[in-house]
């Protein structure tokens, strides 16, 4: 399934109309007609997380149906912190090569570092 798809169906079962997400994200109507119809790129980060509130997404279901439009997941890491620039360079080469029990240990670890920024990523934005 497509980011646009997924996008568009949160915003139906939520009720919404596509010019109330579209005025509340800060695009056009046009605009997230072509995102949800996979003419344009997914939202930019900024702009799911008010549209997962909205819709009553999770950060994680958000983040994950992004990353299904985009092909991929963006890891921003500050360029002046030169240990997260290695780690997520790291991440990047040993991805392919990591087992489902690595992954396992990777998702505790993330789910952590979370729950310490007081993130909860089951739960829609700014609810956690």
């Amino acid at each position: 399934m497509t980011f646009g798809y997924l996008l568009r169906r949160a915003r139906l079962a939520a009720g919404v109309s596509q010019r109330e997400l579209a005025q509340l994200i800060g695009v056009s109507s046009g605009y997230l007609s072509d995102v949800e119809h996979g003419r344009r790129r997914p939202l930019n980060t900024k702009r799911l997380h008010i549209a997962a509130r909205r819709l009553g997404m999770t950060l994680l279901a958000a983040t994950k149906a992004k990353a299904s439009g985009d092909g991929f997941f963006f890891l921003a890491t500050p360029l002046h912190h030169p240990l997260g620039m290695k780690v997520g360079a790291l991440l990047a080469l040993a991805w392919l090569d990591f087992s489902p029990a690595d992954l396992v240990d990777l998702e505790r670890i993330c789910r952590e570092a979370l729950r310490r920024a007081g993130v909860d990523p089951d739960l829609p934005p700014g609810e956690g």
